[in-house]
């Protein structure tokens, strides 16, 4: 039987998506017109998606969706998902789709478009003209919209929101850029930003982005927040940023510095203090209960500690935008 060449790979890590699988498959099916190929990744084969998965396959006899084990590092977690599916991608262009119904197929075929028109990474930008962004915490949205505009402003990155899972790629990119990332879906920061680094083109199209409809995220907001930073340094050098980082220790003192941070930490505490107590006082809500809300969390046995870490992450985020306002406003006025 002559083997299957597909243009477009897609690639869809699971776990414990039984709920929302199929509708994403039907989806799929009537919004991508160009030639694809499906992998659905994961981790364990009890996980119930693989059960409701196979039935499927069974009676719409689709011989271009294929299940396949996560095989990379340990074999958990979604980015060694996705990095078993970009291993596993015959097509010329690969992209990564949510199992949560959160993507906008619609925009596949018009990514690859771009890809054929010499892009080797085209954006789904929820936050450039005509995206959007539906439902979802407010402290994630806050974010994530935060980092893709400071990308695009302060690093010339040529997309407005970086930090989006749905990209697509082409294949022969992702054979040269390794992905260091173990965490989640920091790893398409990162290819991102390398392949900004190595001159790569990239390109971006409006998006929409949807809440999903059932089931439970696996977006681990505290615990991947330090990847994402990490991924910051890749652009530093390359940046305005990065030189304004020089002019600053050469032309303002330490004791500056420390007297601003100072400032700005105790600022951003009033600040988040703030935010707890109008949830509390006009909303009747509790600040463990407001930071679940605001964080997709639910760990009534943790509360302290994630209390702390949300804390300790807003006012280092608020500080660091404070800092730099302040070091362009004073290296402007010498």
């Amino acid at each position: 039987m002559a083997r299957y060449n597909p243009i477009i790979s897609i690639v869809i890590p699971v776990f414990h998506e039984e709920k929302t699988i199929i509708e994403l498959l039907r989806q799929i099916t009537d919004k991508v017109k160009n030639s694809y190929e499906v992998f659905i990744i994961y981790d364990q084969t009890n996980d119930p998606t693989v059960s409701v998965v196979k039935k499927y396959l069974i009676s719409s006899k689709s011989k271009n969706i294929l299940l396949a084990k996560n095989s990379t590092g340990n074999g958990r977690g979604v980015t060694n998902a996705i990095k078993t599916g970009f291993f596993k991608a015959r097509g010329k262009a690969v992209v990564a789709v949510m199992a949560d119904l959160s993507d906008d197929l619609s925009d596949i075929d018009k990514m690859y478009k771009k890809i054929s028109q010499g892009y080797d990474i085209i954006c789904g930008s929820r936050y450039m003209k005509g995206g959007k962004k539906i439902g979802g915490p407010m402290l994630k949205t806050f974010l994530s919209k935060t980092a893709g505009l400071t990308l695009h402003y302060l690093f010339k990155l040529p997309t407005h929101d970086a930090t989006n899972a749905f990209k697509m790629y082409r294949k022969t990119l992702l054979e040269k850029i390794q992905i260091e990332s173990t965490g989640g879906f920091e790893y398409s920061l990162e290819i991102t930003l390398k392949a900004f680094k190595k001159g790569y083109k990239i390109g971006e199209i409006p998006t929409v982005w949807y809440d999903r409809p059932a089931g439970k995220s696996n977006f681990k907001l505290l615990r991947w927040l330090p990847k994402y930073l990490k991924a910051y340094s890749i652009v530093l050098p390359l940046s305005r940023f990065g030189y304004w980082r020089t002019q600053a220790s050469k032309n303002i003192s330490i004791p500056e510095h420390m007297i601003f941070m100072s400032f700005a930490l105790i600022t951003s505490s009033l600040i988040y203090s703030f935010i707890l107590m109008i949830f509390n006082f006009k909303f009747k809500i509790p600040a463990t209960s407001a930071i679940n809300w605001l964080t997709e969390y639910n760990y009534p046995k943790q509360q302290d500690y994630y209390f702390l870490y949300t804390f300790l992450m807003f006012n280092f985020i608020v500080s660091l935008i404070f800092w730099s306002i302040w070091t362009l406003l004073k290296l402007k006025k010498r």
